[in-house]
């Protein structure tokens, strides 16, 4: 997703090739994308910077058969060379379960353990529109920030609230059907998660060191250049029980497991 500040514009582009090439030409003001890809870009061109999180975990690998079945499919399908899995994020990938025609066989947060959930989509804003519209940036990132801790309030709730988060998510992407949302939005699982949203270094990180080990990226970046901190918000200090709790839901266990 693309933002331009001065009119404040929002666009859903329908590619990743095409966002990248829309943002790196320099027309827009700000982007929405996965953490890998941003990386990759500001190895190519590295005229924005990372001003914060736009939510954490959220992935999944989900497989057409039940799983009993999956080893024979996959090599059937690997004879044919067709896929037999798809991995991505949610809630499309709920799609296969709520649909009835397929099982997800873990989500992000089951492999990539990370003490506030791991790092997934993040928000990037020019190194212009940073220096020229820094109020406007730091107005988009709070009401970000709001939207999620909207979202984690009605997923608590449940009913009316969850069901005016369904409205919206597809007033702008109609093609999420209502069951997957709903589901991706599990408040016992947490599969993908709304806070906290400021930068984490550490936690891109971890990912930045699989994706160059998986070759997926060439090779690194420095993550406190590639970071701009400015935007971040004040997080009240919690007591190490309570840090403690916010892990363990956010991988899905229970204290004494």
């Amino acid at each position: 997703m693309l933002v331009k500040l001065m009119a404040f514009q929002i666009e859903q582009m329908k590619s990743w090739d095409l966002l990248r090439a829309y943002f790196q030409s320099g027309e827009v003001d700000m982007a929405y994308v996965m953490s890998t890809l941003a990386m990759d870009m500001y190895r190519e061109k590295s005229h924005f910077r990372w001003i914060g999180l736009m939510h954490r975990d959220g992935n999944a690998l989900a497989i057409a058969v039940p799983p009993p079945k999956a080893l024979a499919f996959i090599k059937a399908r690997r004879n044919r060379a067709r896929p037999a899995a798809f991995e991505q994020f949610l809630p499309w990938a709920d799609l296969v379960e709520t649909g009835g025609y397929g099982h997800v066989a873990w989500y992000s947060k089951d492999v990539m353990l990370w003490p506030n959930c791991h790092v997934d989509c993040i928000a990037l804003a020019t190194a212009k529109a940073i220096k020229h519209r820094f109020s406007a940036v730091k107005e988009v990132m709070i009401y970000v920030r709001r939207a999620g801790e909207d979202i984690e309030k009605a997923r608590k709730v449940g009913d009316k609230k969850l069901e005016s988060i369904v409205r919206v998510v597809r007033k702008h992407i109609p093609a999420h059907t209502c069951s997957p949302i709903i589901a991706s939005l599990d408040p016992k699982l947490r599969v993908v998660n709304y806070q906290p949203l400021n930068i984490d270094k550490d936690g891109l990180k971890q990912i930045m060191d699989l994706e160059v080990e998986g070759g997926i990226l060439k090779q690194g970046i420095d993550i406190d250049t590639f970071s701009d901190t400015h935007f971040s918000i004040a997080i009240p200090q919690q007591k190490s029980k309570a840090k403690q709790q916010q892990y363990t839901n956010c991988i899905g266990v229970k204290q004494g497991d």
